[in-house]
């Protein structure tokens, strides 16, 4: 199997929404549901910080914690059993991701993927099993962001995304360089557009390159009452995250 640089690579968002606590958590409300051109009227939104772009999905995505203490995907088969891994996060005093690692189940390996930061901003992720499977590098700018995935055949993988005034992910279109060559996909999704209710995405569309919409790959976002996204749901893939960890660092902070 083929671990994904990042567990969202094409479900960059924004959730739990909005101004800033006492605790520099995020709260609040704001927005409607919209087309992603209109994306729920962003405008009423806090800014998006670039320093909160990646690595997985944007700062108001966690309720009041940090980022997901596990995260499991499941990819769905049509012709066999249902393959499924979780990935276990670690974080520094900082709260921003450093390490992901699998179970030792998979046929792959133990999978462990480093994140480098530089001035408070991700600036790379390696995936090894047994040796470097992929190793990704991030770009930052005003009106577009992205990254860049090189795997061990040296094909690479861009992810290119377009962001709104307020610095929320509108678009995001991939393409691939094999042998030297700028190569784009017509059987699998290379175009995805996000639709935002209060501040947070709610689906995610996919289309062709033919901009043919393809309803299997099109994603649906889920949120606990605390604004902890737990869910991202299509057809052929679902997420689930977990945030029991943080609950635990509380008890053992408050004495519990």
């Amino acid at each position: 199997m083929q671990l994904r640089a990042l567990l969202a690579v094409l479900v960059l968002g924004c959730s739990s929404p909005a101004h800033n606590t006492s605790n520099g958590k995020p709260s609040g409300t704001g927005g409607a549901p919209s087309h992603i051109f209109d994306a729920g009227n962003t405008t009423m939104c806090p800014a998006w910080p670039q320093d909160k772009l990646f690595p997985f999905v944007g700062p108001f995505f966690y309720g009041p914690d940090d980022g997901p203490c596990t995260n499991t995907e499941t990819d769905r088969s049509l012709t066999g059993p249902d393959k499924s891994f979780t990935l276990t996060y670690s974080y520094d005093d900082s709260g921003q991701p450093v390490k992901a690692t699998t179970p030792t189940d998979l046929l792959s390996g133990v999978h462990v993927i480093n994140y480098t930061y530089a001035d408070g901003l991700l600036q790379s992720n390696s995936d090894f099993a047994g040796g470097l499977l992929s190793s990704t590098t991030y770009r930052y700018g005003t009106d577009t962001v992205g990254y860049t995935t090189q795997d061990a055949t040296g094909a690479i993988s861009n992810f290119d995304y377009t962001l709104d005034a307020q610095g929320y992910p509108q678009t995001i279109s991939y393409s691939r360089i094999v042998n030297g060559q700028l190569s784009i996909p017509t059987d699998i999704p290379t175009h995805f557009e996000f639709e935002y209710a209060n501040c947070r995405i709610q689906k995610r569309v996919a289309y062709l390159n033919d901009f043919t919409e393809v309803p299997a790959s099109n994603a649906q976002f889920t949120y606990d009452d605390v604004g902890h996204l737990i869910e991202i749901d299509s057809t052929m893939t679902n997420f689930t995250f977990d945030y029991a960890c943080w609950t635990a660092d509380a008890s053992t902070t408050d004495g519990g």
